[in-house]
């Protein structure tokens, strides 16, 4: 009633849905001959905000894939103000959005069951937004663009960490947005590994498809469509822990006691297993490509995170013919960073560069306790590129939480990292391969987020970060959301 029958074995089309999807389609039709090329681009922006309302996963999996594409593209090139990642999340929290108020309107209710690792991050959202313009009011500063673009950056980290946990609710989600992640990775580690031995093809490649032509880019290192060597070498250090820990958790007991046999039938077979180990092998050298030392350092510590939690640390005697055969396949980026201990005293260019800048521009603004307490400013750049002709940025992290927010992001940063490392610490360990990889992925991640931050900001990196965030979301598949929709009683309904 209400419907037809198109066929034995299928669903019954309702009438209903007919009459909408002839009702959009006329719309469409209408919008695309009246305002030409914006009514394509605002028809194919209501067709998939629909899409994510009405299949959430399916927004997430479009995230995975979209961030790491489209994070090259400079901000405001097609999209004023945003870059197309952003434009994707937006759109996907729009989808969500509808989601929330029809399951409201049917009469359900909400509550709050905040894990430890939500409170943390909600914590460190509003350190980093709220008490940061409060404390500027306070000093009676000025908030232009600038500032306010330091102070969305972690509430968007958190806003995106609770979509996904709303979202990837079961193993068979984490499986799915895990998969598409790893066949991206895949395509921009061969792409990264090929730019550092064709840096002239591809960067004209990239740049004829309108990514940000970046010193970068252009240095002949690994960036892929990221476009910004530390962040794709960052991911890429993501990715290796992950892929390692399928491949090892999967593959047997451990070298200690209480380690419990994983088999290996829900990843697969043999064949798994291999592409696997070319994965692991792909996302290490893609790391290295880079060029950059904290992403080498990075993968190096996700070897050590995922070895371990697998149980297989007798394995890391390994570790330095690794590191060593992969050295020799990407000698020339090698040479070229090794060259730059010979120019300073002991340190990389870059990282002289780094802490000269802290020392010229940063440190000399806290001027007293005040400042180290309450902070300086939001804008981290304030005039500072006039001075030296080029751009300058606070590319230390703790710094940048002591600049912005002053102690409270500071202990709201810290209070982050250490109850992540907790918690990924012992899903680590779960049952479940999938759950166990982003587990371990995102336990690796803290560890040398934590080790990195006084010479970058890996917390709030583009893309990286925005990995980063799912896989934590994923690791905690199975505990409790954190807004539960609840029916509303019938006699508080009515």
């Amino acid at each position: 009633m209400g419907g037809v029958e198109v066929g034995a074995g299928y669903p019954v089309v309702r009438a209903e849905l007919v009459g909408v999807a002839f009702a959009a389609s006329l719309l469409a039709g209408l919008a695309i001959a009246a305002l030409g090329d914006f009514g394509l681009a605002l028809v194919v922006a209501m067709a998939f905000v629909a899409l994510t309302a009405w299949r959430p996963l399916a927004g997430i999996v479009c995230l995975a894939i979209a961030t790491p594409l489209l994070a090259g593209f400079a901000r405001g090139d097609l999209v004023p103000l945003l870059r197309p990642h952003e434009v994707v999340l937006g759109a996907v929290l729009l989808g969500a959005g509808v989601t929330a108020v029809v399951r409201l309107v049917r009469s359900q209710s909400f509550r709050l069951s905040l894990q430890p690792i939500d409170q943390a991050f909600l914590a460190l959202a509003v350190a980093g937004s709220l008490v940061p313009v409060l404390l500027a009011l306070g000093r009676s500063t000025p908030i232009d663009g600038g500032g306010l673009g330091q102070v969305v950056i972690l509430p968007k980290y958190f806003v995106l960490f609770i979509l996904t946990r709303l979202v990837v609710r079961t193993v068979a989600d984490a499986r799915i947005v895990m998969l598409f992640t790893a066949v991206v990775g895949v395509f921009l580690a061969v792409l990264g590994i090929v730019q550092s031995f064709a840096r002239d093809q591809v960067a004209d490649a990239l740049v004829g498809l309108g990514y940000q032509e970046t010193d970068y880019l252009l240095s002949g290192r690994g960036t892929a469509t990221i476009g910004n060597g530390i962040i794709y070498g960052t991911l890429m250090a993501l990715l290796v822990p992950a892929a390692l820990s399928l491949l090892l958790k999967a593959s047997g007991t451990g070298d200690g006691a209480g380690h419990e046999q994983m088999s290996w039938a829900s990843l697969g077979r043999r064949r798994h297993k291999l592409a696997l180990v070319g994965m692991s092998a792909l996302f290490f050298l893609g790391a290295l490509s880079s060029g950059q030392f904290s992403p080498a350092i990075a993968a190096i510590v996700g070897v050590v995170v995922a070895t371990i939690a697998a149980g297989r640390s007798r394995f890391l005697l390994g570790l330095p013919l690794v590191v060593l055969v992969a050295g020799a396949l990407l000698w020339p980026r090698v040479t070229d960073r090794l060259e730059e201990f010979r120019e300073t005293q002991g340190l990389p260019v870059s990282w002289q560069t780094r802490l000269d800048n802290l020392r010229r521009f940063y440190l000399p603004e806290f001027a007293d306790w005040k400042d180290w307490l309450f902070g300086v400013r939001l804008d981290v750049t304030a005039d500072y590129d006039q001075v030296v002709g080029e751009e300058v940025f606070l590319e230390s992290g703790y710094l940048w939480c002591l600049w912005v927010g002053g102690i409270v992001l500071l202990i709201a940063a810290v209070a982050f990292l250490l109850t992540g490392i907790v918690r990924t610490a012992s899903r680590a360990r779960h049952s479940d391969p999938w759950i166990a990889a982003a587990a371990t992925a995102t336990l690796s991640a803290f560890i040398y987020i934590a080790l990195l931050l006084p010479i970058d900001q890996h917390l709030t990196f583009r893309a990286s970060t925005d990995l980063f965030v799912l896989l934590l979301a994923i690791s905690m598949v199975g505990q409790p959301p954190p807004v539960r929709l609840v029916p509303v009683p019938v006699d508080a309904a009515t």
